[in-house]
C-alpha cells in the first residue's frame, strides 16, 4: 500500500474541522474538496445506542483509515454510521463522507457487503 495515496471530495458545505484541499474546475473555480490519507492513523467514534446492547460502536483506533472506513461501513449498524465521524490526522469526517471514502475508486480494500441476514 502506497503512503501517500488520498482521495478528494467535493464538498458544498465545507465547515472547519474536515480536511480540505482545493481543485480548480473547468473556468478557473475553485471547491473545496474533503481528503483522506487512507494509509493514516484513524480513530473512529461511533454513538451508543440502547438498541444495539451489545456490538461494535463507541471508540475504535485502527492503524489505517482504510481499515477504519471499512469497518464503519461493513460493520456498523446503518443507524450508529448516521451519528459517527472518523478523525484521520486531526481531520473529522462525517457518516456521509466515510461513504464516499469508501465508494472511492481510490479505496484500497476489497469491499464485503454487509449481509442482509440468512434466509
Amino acid at each position: 500500500m502506497e503512503s501517500s495515496q488520498q482521495v478528494a471530495f467535493c464538498e458544498a458545505d465545507a465547515t472547519e474541522g474536515i480536511g480540505l484541499g482545493i481543485e480548480l474546475q473547468a473556468g478557473g473555480d475553485a471547491i473545496a474538496m474533503a481528503t483522506v490519507n487512507y494509509d493514516a492513523e484513524a480513530e473512529l467514534f461511533a454513538p451508543q445506542s440502547r438498541k444495539f446492547g451489545t456490538g461494535p460502536m463507541g471508540y475504535k483506533r485502527f492503524d489505517s483509515a482504510a481499515e477504519a472506513i471499512r469497518f464503519a461501513i461493513e460493520e456498523l449498524p446503518a443507524e450508529l454510521l448516521r451519528g459517527a465521524y472518523l478523525e484521520v490526522e486531526e481531520d473529522r469526517f462525517d457518516g456521509s463522507a466515510i461513504r464516499r471514502f469508501y465508494e472511492s475508486e481510490a479505496y484500497p480494500l476489497q469491499r464485503h457487503r454487509k449481509s442482509e441476514g440468512s434466509a
